[in-house]
Parts: C-alpha cells; structure tokens; sequence
C-alpha cells in the first residue's frame, strides 16, 4: 500500500508489532501470569492435609502438594498441618420462567478449613477459614442427564477453584512473618 505525503497513518503499522511485544514484556515482567499457569503449591513449607481420606478437596489438596514435592506423610514431620473441617456442596433455585418451572440453579461450594502447627508446637492455630464459591447453572428440564453432567462438571471446576485459593492461602500464610 503506497502512503501519499502527509498521510497521519503513516509508520504506525509498523509499530504496531513493537508496541505489542512491549506489552507482552512488560506483562511478563510485573509478574502477571494466565490463570493456572502458577504452580501455587511449588513454594510452600512441607504439609500434611489432615482431613477425611473421601474428602474431595483433601484429595485435591494432598494430589497437588504430593505433585510440588510439598506434601508431608505425617503431621510430626511436616512444617505445618492443613485441616480440612468441613466441606459442603448444594443447589438452590435461582430462577424460576414464566411457567413456573426451574430456568437456573445457583450451585455452591464451600469448604472450612484451618492452617496449625505440628503436634508439639505449642504455637496457637489460626482460626477456621471458610471459602464459598457459587456459580449459575441454566436448567434445561428436557434434557435433564445433560444438566447432571454439566452440574457434575461444574462442581469440579468448583472444587479445583477452592484447592488453588486454599494453597494459595497457604503460599501467603508460608511469606507471613513469624511463619513456619
């Protein structure tokens, strides 16, 4: 394309793939990274999940910890013990249509657990956290073995989105001062 005299887009084009590389570099180097591509597990003391062994998000956790190495096989010689208290998941109806039947689901996830030192410390645990998350889920009533999976797999989503922002709550506690 041939630019006439004057012309105000001229050698713009041209910078527009350095403008983008700056960009991508300056993104890298402030440290923003795509979500899920942090190992949040890699930098934490050594732990040992105590929880019940069915627990899905004990599970997930001790998966994930055993994954980064960081994963203690028992509480004495771990720097810190990560129970898991509770854990609960539902639905509620979020809407209802005109004809009076279901159109969403608010499906939740929660789960309450607490960080505490190894037997012996007589450092005090901190107290129980809880954490929620909740989604929408669209209800189709004629296909309903689709909704099923689709809760199913929503649910899971959930339950990994709960294990990150447990360990990542683990990554801050290991940068506390005073921590293990």
């Amino acid at each position: 394309m041939r630019h006439r005299p004057g012309d105000p887009t001229r050698g713009v084009r041209p910078a527009i793939p350095g403008l983008i590389a700056g960009a991508l570099l300056f993104a890298g180097g402030c440290g923003f990274h795509l979500r899920g591509s942090v190992d949040t597990a890699a930098d934490t003391a050594l732990t040992f999940v105590d929880g019940d062994l069915r627990s899905p998000v004990a599970v997930e956790l001790r998966r994930n910890l055993v994954a980064a190495s960081r994963n203690a096989p028992v509480a004495q010689e771990a720097a810190l013990v990560l129970r898991v208290l509770e854990e609960d998941t539902g639905r509620r109806v979020a809407s209802v249509g005109g004809d009076g039947k279901v159109d969403e689901y608010e499906v939740f996830y929660a789960v309450v657990f607490q960080f505490a030192y190894p037997p012996g410390n007589d450092t005090p645990a901190e107290p129980a956290q809880t954490l929620r998350v909740t989604r929408t889920l669209q209800y189709d009533a004629e296909g309903v073995l689709g909704s099923s999976d689709e809760e199913s797999t929503l649910r899971a989503e959930m339950r990994r989105d709960l294990v990150r922002l447990i360990l990542l709550r683990l990554r801050a506690h290991d940068g506390a001062p005073g921590a293990g």
